[in-house]
């Protein structure tokens, strides 16, 4: 009954270590000993304690997991492990300033690459195609905070 208990015990705590400091292998030990503990009850009383270990520790499983559900998030260390977000939502659209202007690709453009432009470095979309750096480029637009680029036709400009 103690090789029971103990599986089952160290199981929850390798669980509760899991949802605390996130890492397949406290989870993977877990299940293991959850397993084994349920295991232990089915060849040692029967197939009746097998059940109960087995609805116990689901029941130990899905307790802990709700608990930490429902209470971390709000708890001081939940502040602490969460990301918090300091962008405003929506897309930020870059000024209408570079539109016509010409420029340098410093990197492959397949389709997103750098361009410099009066000496920034900015990041362009490729309105078609691929270009290669160094080509000349000129500014036709912008979406989703990027600048749309087309390459300069020596010939004609």
């Amino acid at each position: 009954m103690t090789a029971i208990l103990f599986f089952l015990l160290v199981g929850l705590l390798l669980f509760a270590g899991e949802l605390l400091f996130p890492s397949t292998i406290l989870g993977v030990l877990a299940g293991f000993a959850f397993f084994a503990g349920v295991v232990a009850a089915f060849l040692l009383f029967g197939q009746e304690a097998g059940f109960f270990a087995l609805a116990a520790s689901l029941l130990l499983f899905g307790g802990l997991l709700w608990a930490w559900l429902r209470f971390l998030p709000r708890s001081r260390l939940g502040h602490r492990m969460a990301l918090e977000f300091s962008n405003p939502p929506g897309r930020a659209e870059p000024d209408v300033g570079l539109i016509g202007r010409q420029g340098v690709l410093l990197s492959p453009c397949h389709p997103v690459g750098v361009a410099l432009f009066e000496k920034k470095r900015t990041e362009v979309i490729a309105e078609s195609g691929f270009l290669e750096e160094g080509t000349k480029i000129r500014v036709i637009g912008s979406r989703d905070g990027r600048w749309i680029v087309e390459a300069v036709n020596e010939n004609c400009t």
